[in-house]
Order: C-alpha cells, then sequence, then structure tokens
C-alpha cells in the first residue's frame, strides 16, 4: 500500500470506532431476519458467502490505529481471512418468543473483535415450526442504516435461485500488510491536506449562512445543555443489551395518513412517543410536562423521486441529525401527531443538521490523539438531556431468500447513543411491514417490551381515530 492508497475512517466512523474503547459502548449495528423452511449449517452460508465479498472487500479488512494515533485508522486488508470465522450457528432450547429474543440481546451484548474484519452473522434455528433466523452485526465505523440496506441486498439473494454458486472453502493467500511508515506518512499528509480541504468546505458562501449556521449551533446547545437529572432514559450503562421488536403492516400507517396527515416520520415518531410514555410510567415517572428529546438521524445521500436516501456503494456512514423535543403527555392521539408533525416541520426549517456536520468536519482536522483522548474524557462526562435515537431506514424494495430460503421479516437493531443514552429504536419497511426494533441497557431499561407494546399500542390509537371510532 503507499500513501496515497490509505483507505481511512471518516471523523464519524472514527467517532464510533474510538467510543467503544470504554468497554461498554458496544458500536455495532445490525438486524435479524426471519426466514422460511429449514436452517441451513453455518458452513453452507459461508460457502454461499464467500464469492460475494468480492463486491464489499470493506469485510475483509481489519480497522488499524495509527501509530501514536497521529490520524484516525486505517482500513488494511486482514492478513488471513477465514470466512467460517464470522458465520456460527445456534438452536434454540425452546421455539418461543422469548427464547428468541434472549438469544439476540446475548448476541447484541457482545462486541466485535478487532484482530478480525468487524462483522459477524449468527444462524439461529427451531425459532418456530416454519421459520429460523440470522442474525449479524457490523460495527458501526463500516455501515449506517442506508448501507446496511444496500449490503443485504448483496449478502442476501433477490431470487429463490443463489445469484452465484457456492466456493469450496480454501484457506485463503496470506496479504501483505502496509507498513507502519507507509501509514504514518499517509497519516501526516492526510492531515495536511484534509485541514485545508475541511477549511474551505465549511467556509460559508456567504454570511447570510454562517449566521443561521451559528443560530442552529446555539440552538442545539441550549436544547441539550440542560440535564434532565431525574429520567431512567439517561446515566451510565452497562455491557449488556436489552432488545424486542414489534411489527406494524404498514397499511396501517397509510390509513392514519390518509385520515389525519403527517408523514410516515410523523406517524412513527408519534408512535414511539406512546411507547416511551408508557415505559416511563411504569418506571415511576410523571410525564405531565415531560418531553422526549430524540435523536433523528438524517442521511446525507443522494434521494430518489419518493424521497428516499440511496445508497451510492460506500460501506461507511454518511449522516447528520436532528434533534426533536417532543411532549410526552399529551393524551389526545390526533393531537399528539399534529403537534409531531408541527415540530419536526419547524426543525427542518433550520439549519441544525448542517450545524452538526459542520462540527464533524471540524473534527476531521484533529489528529487521532486528540480525537481518541477527548472521547475518553467525554465519555466519563455522563450526559443527561438526550434520551433515545430514532432511526427510520427504508428497506429492500424486493424479496429477499437466503440459500432459496425466503425471507419474511426483517428487523434491525443499534446500539444507543454513546455518553448518555440507555436506549435506541430503529424502524425498517420490508415487505409491506414496519418492524420497531428497540434496544436498551438490560441493567437500567430491561423491559424495552413494554415500550414495544406501548408503541403497538399508539398506532392502535391512532388508527381508531383516523376511523372515527
Amino acid at each position: 500500500m503507499t500513501a496515497a492508497a490509505a483507505d481511512r475512517m471518516s471523523s464519524l466512523d472514527a467517532f464510533f470506532f474510538y467510543t467503544e474503547e470504554d468497554g461498554v459502548n458496544h458500536m455495532h449495528v445490525g438486524g435479524f431476519a426471519l426466514v422460511e423452511g429449514a436452517a441451513p449449517t453455518a458452513i453452507e452460508v459461508a460457502q454461499a458467502l464467500l464469492p460475494k465479498l468480492d463486491r464489499i472487500p470493506r469485510y475483509r479488512q481489519i480497522a488499524q490505529p495509527v501509530p501514536l494515533h497521529l490520524g484516525r485508522p486505517v482500513w488494511v486488508d486482514a492478513s488471513q481471512f477465514d470466512v467460517t470465522r464470522h458465520v456460527r450457528s445456534t438452536v434454540l432450547p425452546e421455539s418461543s418468543r422469548a427464547a428468541l429474543r434472549t438469544e439476540l440481546e446475548t448476541f447484541i451484548s457482545q462486541p466485535l473483535e478487532r484482530t478480525r474484519p468487524l462483522w459477524e452473522l449468527l444462524l439461529i434455528d427451531a425459532v418456530d415450526a416454519d421459520h429460523w433466523c440470522i442474525a449479524w452485526k457490523i460495527h458501526h465505523s463500516m455501515v449506517d442504516g442506508v448501507s446496511g440496506t444496500e449490503l443485504l441486498t448483496i449478502l442476501f439473494d433477490s431470487a429463490p435461485s443463489p445469484s452465484s454458486p457456492p466456493t469450496v472453502l480454501r484457506a485463503q493467500e496470506p496479504r501483505k500488510l502496509a507498513s507502519k511508515q507507509a501509514i504514518v506518512l499517509s497519516s501526516v499528509t492526510d492531515l495536511v491536506l484534509g485541514a485545508s480541504r475541511t477549511v474551505h468546505s465549511i467556509r460559508p458562501a456567504t454570511a447570510r449562512k454562517l449566521s443561521r449556521v451559528g443560530q442552529a449551533y446555539l440552538g442545539l446547545v441550549k436544547q441539550t445543555i440542560f440535564p434532565d437529572l431525574h429520567s431512567p432514559l439517561v446515566g451510565n450503562i452497562g455491557p449488556e443489551r436489552s432488545y424486542d421488536y414489534c411489527v406494524v403492516p404498514f397499511a396501517d400507517i397509510k390509513e392514519i395518513r390518509a385520515g389525519l396527515g403527517g408523514t410516515v416520520n410523523d406517524v412513527v415518531l408519534t408512535a414511539v412517543l406512546k411507547g416511551f410514555s408508557a415505559v416511563l410510567t411504569a418506571h415511576g415517572t410523571n410525564v405531565s410536562g415531560k418531553s422526549l428529546q430524540a435523536m433523528v438521524p438524517v442521511a446525507l445521500r443522494p434521494r430518489d423521486a419518493q424521497g428516499r436516501p440511496l445508497g451510492d456503494g460506500t460501506m461507511e456512514t454518511k449522516a447528520s441529525a436532528l434533534i426533536a423535543k417532543l411532549p410526552l403527555d399529551i393524551d389526545d392521539p390526533a393531537r399528539r401527531l399534529r403537534t409531531v408533525a408541527e415540530r419536526l416541520s419547524a426543525l427542518k426549517d433550520t439549519t441544525q443538521s448542517e450545524a452538526i456536520t459542520a462540527i464533524n468536519e471540524m473534527t476531521a482536522l484533529l489528529p487521532g490523539t486528540v480525537t481518541s483522548v477527548a472521547l475518553r474524557a467525554f465519555s466519563k462526562v455522563p450526559q443527561r438531556s438526550l434520551h433515545t435515537t430514532v432511526t427510520n431506514v427504508p428497506g429492500p424494495t424486493m424479496t429477499l431468500y437466503v440459500l432459496g430460503r425466503r425471507i419474511t421479516t426483517i428487523g434491525n437493531y443499534a446500539p444507543p447513543f454513546p455518553i448518555g443514552a440507555r436506549t435506541s429504536v430503529t424502524v425498517y419497511s420490508y415487505e409491506g411491514q414496519l418492524v420497531f426494533g428497540i434496544t436498551g441497557d438490560k441493567a437500567s431499561i430491561p423491559d424495552v417490551d413494554v415500550i414495544a407494546t406501548g408503541i403497538r399500542r399508539g398506532i392502535d390509537e391512532l388508527l381508531a381515530v383516523s376511523r372515527g371510532q
């Protein structure tokens, strides 16, 4: 590898990589799929997967920190890659949703091993009489929600017949690694050139734009600087995760929109509010006068005619965020939806996401040493303002298969946002369904099933009002 060829993490991906070093914030994302038929063996899946990895070379690479942290980590080829080390299988002790939930929680709670490529698959047999499950986890520094969907269309098949024949597994030839000297030289060069590029890219075209971004940043600081000292949703977390999910027909969302208005995201967040109101009440918190402060990631990617963010072949994180303050104490479902829609609409008219993006770009100027030390120090200061993250990602528009077996349901999971938040919610669309996946810190929020049940109840309430019941 030459200095010019170094494949370096973005500043946002490096943030996810460094954050994990505290031992409790496992920064992998992933999901699960329920699949019809009999489960294949781990070897069969590995054989089918191997030829597809040529299309995603990142999945043969490891993240290598730069000596002396002179720059952000670089991606280098693993010296020896064995796909069978990334695919394993298990059988549930009993065929039940509770047993599946326990297995997924265990899988999510285990960090990825940094000495090999940062991804793993788990085959779970005996989910019920007709289904098995495939779960996956991928480090957040490798993928975001949109590129994750793009990845699924590579790993899985769009037709019952596999897109490529299985490969006979053989020992892989060792690959030549980049020298430390080349990586250091590349890091110094990138630091100098990157500083120049970043300063130029964030230089506003007009004083008006600078003023708007500055106002948005000050508003963001004002919104997040005052702590919520008594909420069980914020505070320190442990290494173990709780997880549950609920499935909502997309037809229900369409019916609610037709009767009450709002966007898909408005309906989603309104239902999520009902779920969090339920879990806070279960924990003895009075929600009167309280709000949920939720980070809503925004994909920084091209969009299609329907406004869906498009994958661009790059397996990295390309996102900014909006931070919405949404009331928890509105009992009337229709008024709750209107309030959410109004607040999100007002938020989109600000440049809050531009301010967050500018912060990320400025971070790119810092040497890896400064970034790593700052993140470690920041992780010791518990923020108590951001309650959760709600990520709504469009899934594949076609039916997917695993070795000829049809995938019926896909759900996602994401880690709680590091440094204070104890939960996260993902929303994923596939085959006419929206699957809400709720992840929590098991020590403090073990009852994420209460959130899942509350979300489903929130949808039912909106449906009843839209039907005039």
